[in-house]
Parts: structure tokens; C-alpha cells; sequence
């Protein structure tokens, strides 16, 4: 199956602009995105790829200054437009049964999300420049086991991996020589106890670990 479609939102930003203390305008966001979903061996494994590109014609974000251009703000309510920004990216994910008692999901994102038109005014941000905190590139897997046998039946186990790319700690502005975070991995394994139909389920995590 193929999918496509056109968008054009309008997006609430909160807080309030920097410069005239009133509430933020809306930011029109125009979003393109394609993609294709199927199905194999027989329903057992099913694919996901999209590719998309987002357009938001005016971003707002916490201004880093006050009105004056010099003082500091600290006030995460208050923010200022930046300019426009474009997404272009893609995703896909598999997922499925290898067999009747293990199931698996696995996915992959790319996200290069940029500043496309600026005012160019001193302090504004670069064309070009890379959205703070924003990684290109993320990951996921995931697989989980049910156990049918009469000593284990209802037990569930799986265990889950979520992938970070590096990405922009600071923008160029902020710091000439502009550092990036470092790629992390999150492990997550979880006992799961199925109970008979009508009976609340009760999750008990086992082990959670943050690799950097």
C-alpha cells in the first residue's frame, strides 16, 4: 500500500514574544511525506519506509537575550521567531513473528532538521545551521518471547534497545566552537506476567541501564 499526502497546520506556540509582550503568533507548518507499507510470509513480518519533508515557516524558541540585545533572559516563557526551519527525513521499521511465541520489532530514523531562511541580523541564526538537540539519526529494537509451557505459561520476557546519535549542545551563536553530545544507548529488559482475561496485567521491570 502507498500513501500520500500534503498538510498545511497551523502550529500554537506558547509564551509570549520578546519584544512585544504579547502571545506568540501561530507558525504555518507544511509537511509532504510519502511512504509504502507491506506485508510478507503471510502476515508474519510487515515493513514500513516513509520519507517526509516539514516546513515551518517561523520557529519560535526561547529568546537567549531581552529586548535590550545584551541581557541574558531567563525566562523560558519568554521567546522570539528565528526563522524558518526544514525537516528532511525518513523512517522505517519491520516487525513481526519469527515464530508463534517470539515477536520483534526494529526501527531507524533520519532527521536533518536546519534553519533554511534567517533574518541575517547580528545574534539571528545561521542558514544551514543544525536545530540545538536535534540528532539525525535514532534506532530502536525490540523483542519479546511468550513462554506457552504449563510451568510458564502468562510469562512474557523482552528486552528493548533505543539509540541517540550525537547532536548540537549548543547553537553556533551561543558558542563559536560549538560542542556536540555524545551518542547514547538505553537497554531495557522487562518481565511481563499475562494474567487471565478480566484480571488487571502487572508489569515488573527487571533491569534498566543507561550505556553512553
Amino acid at each position: 500500500m502507498v500513501v500520500c499526502y500534503l498538510q498545511q497546520q497551523f502550529r500554537v506556540n506558547s509564551g509570549t514574544d520578546i519584544y512585544t509582550g504579547r502571545g506568540l503568533k501561530p507558525s504555518i507548518v507544511d509537511q509532504y511525506e510519502a511512504g509504502i507499507k507491506n506485508e510478507f510470509l503471510d502476515g508474519k513480518l510487515s515493513a514500513n519506509f516513509s520519507i517526509y519533508r516539514i516546513i515551518n515557516n517561523d520557529l519560535a524558541v526561547t529568546a537567549p537575550f531581552l529586548a535590550d540585545g545584551a541581557t541574558p533572559n531567563s525566562d523560558a516563557t519568554k521567546k522570539q521567531f528565528n526563522g524558518q526551519t526544514t525537516s528532511d527525513g525518513l523512517e522505517v521499521d519491520v516487525n513481526g513473528y519469527l515464530s508463534p511465541n517470539l515477536y520483534f520489532i526494529v526501527g531507524y530514523a533520519y532527521n536533518f532538521m536546519r534553519y533554511t531562511k534567517t533574518s541575517g541580523l547580528k545574534g539571528s541564526s545561521i542558514e544551514g545551521e543544525q536545530i540545538v538537540i536535534n540528532p539525525r539519526n535514532t534506532a530502536n529494537a525490540s523483542i519479546f518471547y511468550t513462554f506457552s509451557a504449563n510451568t510458564l505459561r502468562g510469562f512474557k520476557v523482552g528486552a528493548s534497545a533505543f539509540y541517540t546519535g550525537s547532536r548540537r549542545a549548543v547553537t553556533i551563536i551561543q558558542l563559536a566552537k560549538h560542542r556536540l553530545l555524545a551518542v547514547y544507548c538505553l537497554l531495557v529488559v522487562l518481565l511481563r506476567l499475562i494474567l487471565p482475561r478480566g484480571i488487571p496485567t502487572k508489569r515488573c521491570p527487571y533491569w534498566q541501564g543507561l550505556i553512553t
